[in-house]
């Protein structure tokens, strides 16, 4: 019976220099895989946001379809017009309803959303929840259901493009639909990363093949930029949360480019 504890050791391991040298290469290899995957899990490189797992896009747990409009909405013609027009014009852009809460704002968005979807555009309802990551994977989502392929999101994934860049691209070259994000009264927390939505670089931008909608109580121009439409909301003497005649001023602001 052979004693495996004083049995004589195989040639190759009493060539140390060669052990050592194998050990080596596994540990290196060992510490690159792990730096990979810590770069992977890090997130997107602007302001360090972590990535969306894309593994919970598909399987949301919310309606994506507009809020139905439970009475008939008066006195917001103006606005209703300017956002159709937008909405039926041969290009995209991005609209801000902002105003006082209890003004109404969802009430408008979710009527033009119901007219889009009348004139046959793809209407996606998105609710902001203070939650930038929950907002990418529904943006994603609303870029999938618009047709963004899965090898895109599968590129996203393992970190060789951004999320947010494959989702406007998509988004750019897609025509034909209404994108609402309903009270956004946070945007300095849209992300990703921490510049302002007016810089254009992270979730809510104006140049989309189709219309971005967007209703929130911020109403500064730093905050939205100029390349996008305002209605701003205020209350008048007389006025009804669903858009009976109060004084109502609507600002356009055309963008450089």
């Amino acid at each position: 019976m052979t004693n495996y504890v004083t049995a004589e050791l195989p040639k190759w391991a009493e060539n140390t220099v060669l052990v050592w040298s194998v050990f080596g290469v596994l540990a290196v290899v060992s510490l690159g895989l792990f730096f990979w995957e810590r770069r992977l899990a890090a997130g997107a490189p602007d302001g360090g946001v972590r990535p969306v797992p894309l593994g919970r896009i598909a399987v949301g747990g919310h309606s994506m379809n507009p809020p139905a409009v439970q009475a008939p909405v008066r006195g917001r013609e103006a606005e209703l017009e300017r956002i159709g027009a937008l909405v039926r014009g041969p290009g995209g852009g991005m609209v801000v309803v902002c105003g006082a809460g209890g003004l109404g704002k969802t009430t408008l968005a979710a009527e033009a959303a119901a007219q889009a979807r009348a004139q046959g555009r793809v209407v996606v309802w998105v609710r902001w929840r203070d939650d930038p990551e929950r907002l990418g994977q529904d943006l994603a989502q609303a870029a999938h259901i618009l047709g963004l392929p899965e090898a895109r999101l599968e590129e996203a994934r393992t970190g060789r493009v951004s999320l947010v860049d494959a989702v406007w691209e998509h988004l750019a070259t897609t025509p034909g639909w209404l994108i609402v994000v309903d009270n956004v009264d946070t945007p300095t927390r849209v992300g990703p990363g921490s510049g302002p939505p007016a810089a254009y670089r992270g979730w809510l931008r104006p140049h989309g093949g189709g219309v971005l909608l967007v209703t929130s109580r911020d109403t500064s121009r730093r905050t939205w930029g100029r390349t996008r439409t305002c209605c701003t909301s205020s209350p008048g003497r007389r006025g009804g949360r669903h858009g009976s005649p109060g004084r109502r001023t609507i600002r356009r602001h055309r963008g450089r480019g």
